[in-house]
C-alpha cells in the first residue's frame, strides 16, 4: 500500500502504524466490494491548530478537540450500471487511543470538477467537515463519489443508487483502514450530508434501514439543503429559480444522456453543443461558469425545454425514482437542516422532505446554500456527540 507524506514522529498515531501495512493484510468483502485498494496520507492537523483550521472555513466547534490524520483512499465498488469499478475518497481518523469508534459519513454538495473533492483540495469545505468530525471524535468517511476524484468515467449526477453503493464501499474501506491498528468502528453509520449530499445522506440512511447494505445499519442522520423533490427541483431549474440553474441542469441532462441515452443529437439539446463536454469532470469550476450562458433559455433549445416541461414518460420515470429519498419513515433520528434565505436549493425542498419522512427541521434562516452547509455541520457534531461508542 502506498503511504506518503506521514509524519515521522510516533505522535502520527494511524498514520505511523499504517506505515508497514502490506496490502495483504487489509479486509475484503466476498464481492470485492468495499476491498480498500490503497491509502496516501494528506495531512494532518494538530490539535492545538485545530481551531484556527476551522475557523477558516467558519465551523468552528468546541467539541473539536482532538489531532486529526487525514487520507486518501481509493476501493472498490459498482457504478451505476452494477459493474465493478473503483472510487476514491477521504478519510479522517482522530489521533486518541480509542480501541472503538463511531463512524460519520459526510456526503459533499454537487460539484462538477473532480479537484475539488475531499480527497483532494486541502482547503475545501467538505475536507474541513470531515476533520471537523474527526477531531470531535469520529471516524469521519468523506467519499468523491463515483468519477470523481481519482476514479475512473464520468460522475453519474443525482443518481441514488450508485451514491449510496459507493458512499457504503467508502466506510468499508476505511474500516479495514483502521483495523490493523486495533480499531474497531461501529457499523451503525452516523450519516450527514449537503445539497446533493444531503439528498444522498436520506436515500443512504433509506437504504441502510432497509438492510439493503449488508454488515452496515443506521444511528443517525443530519440531512442538509437537499433537493428532495427531484422532479419539483427540475421545474425550478427550468423556471431559472435557482441562482446556479443553468449550471444544475446542465450537470443533470449530461449526466442522464450518458446513463439513460435521451437524445441522439445535440444541436436539438443545446444552443451551443460544444458546451456540453464542459461536464466531464475536467473543467475547472472558473472556466466552466465563465463560459455557461446567463439563462437556461440561452442553454438549451426552445424544444428541449418544452420537453422538461411537459416530461415524457421516460423523463417522468427518471425523476420519480430519484424523488424518494425521504419517502421512508425512520426509526432512528433524523434532524433536516435547510435554509429559508437559500437561493440555490429552494427550503421547499425540505419542507417536502420533513412531510414524507416526518423528520423535524431547522430553518438556518436568511443565509446562503453553503453557509447552510457551515451551520448545519457544527449542528450536526452536537447532535452526533452523544453516539460516542
Amino acid at each position: 500500500m502506498k503511504i506518503t507524506g506521514v509524519k515521522t514522529a510516533a505522535a502520527a498515531g494511524l498514520a505511523a502504524l499504517l506505515a508497514a501495512l502490506p496490502l495483504t493484510a487489509l479486509a475484503k468483502t466476498e464481492s470485492g466490494r468495499g476491498t480498500l485498494v490503497s491509502a496516501e496520507s494528506v495531512g494532518s492537523v494538530e490539535a492545538k491548530d485545530m481551531p484556527d483550521y476551522l475557523a477558516k472555513g467558519e465551523m468552528s466547534s468546541p467539541l473539536a478537540t482532538r489531532a486529526v490524520d487525514g487520507f486518501k483512499i481509493e476501493y472498490r465498488t459498482v457504478d451505476a450500471l452494477g459493474k465493478p469499478t473503483t472510487a476514491t475518497g477521504l478519510v479522517a481518523a482522530p489521533r486518541a487511543p480509542q480501541r472503538r469508534l463511531s463512524a460519520v459519513t459526510w456526503l459533499h454538495g454537487t460539484q462538477v470538477y473532480r479537484g475539488d473533492q475531499p480527497s483532494v483540495r486541502p482547503d475545501g469545505t467538505d475536507r474541513r467537515a470531515a476533520y471537523l468530525f474527526a477531531s470531535a471524535g469520529k471516524l469521519a468517511v468523506a467519499p468523491d463519489y463515483l468519477g470523481l476524484g481519482g476514479g475512473p468515467g464520468f460522475h453519474p449526477y443525482m443518481h441514488n443508487d450508485s451514491l449510496v453503493t459507493a458512499a457504503a464501499d467508502a466506510v468499508r474501506a476505511a474500516t479495514a483502514l483502521v483495523r490493523r491498528q486495533g480499531v474497531t468502528v461501529d457499523r451503525r453509520l452516523l450519516v450527514s450530508g449537503f445539497s446533493q449530499g444531503g439528498n444522498g445522506a436520506m436515500a443512504l440512511g433509506k437504504a441502510l434501514q432497509q438492510g439493503r447494505e449488508p454488515g452496515l445499519g443506521l444511528r443517525a442522520i443530519a440531512a442538509i439543503s437537499g433537493p428532495y423533490d427531484f422532479t419539483t427541483a427540475v421545474a425550478d431549474a427550468v423556471a431559472g429559480r435557482p441562482v446556479n440553474a443553468v449550471a444544475y441542469l446542465g450537470y443533470a441532462v449530461t449526466s442522464w444522456q450518458r446513463l439513460h441515452h435521451l437524445y441522439d443529437d445535440p444541436a436539438k439539446v443545446f444552443r451551443q453543443p460544444e458546451l456540453a463536454p464542459l461536464f466531464d469532470g475536467h473543467t475547472p469550476n472558473q472556466e466552466l461558469f465563465r463560459r455557461l450562458p446567463r439563462t437556461v433559455g440561452e442553454f438549451f433549445t426552445p424544444e428541449f425545454l418544452d420537453r422538461l416541461t411537459n416530461p415524457d414518460p421516460v423523463l417522468k420515470a427518471l425523476w420519480a425514482k430519484e424523488s424518494t429519498s425521504c419517502q421512508w419513515r425512520p426509526r432512528v433520528p433524523v434532524k433536516l437542516f435547510a435554509a429559508n434565505g437559500d437561493e440555490d436549493v429552494p427550503f421547499h425542498n425540505s419542507q417536502t422532505c420533513a412531510k414524507q419522512s416526518g423528520a423535524p427541521l431547522t430553518d438556518l434562516g436568511k443565509v446562503s446554500h453553503n453557509t447552510s452547509a457551515k451551520l448545519a455541520a457544527v449542528q450536526a457534531v452536537a447532535d452526533f456527540a452523544r453516539f460516542s461508542r
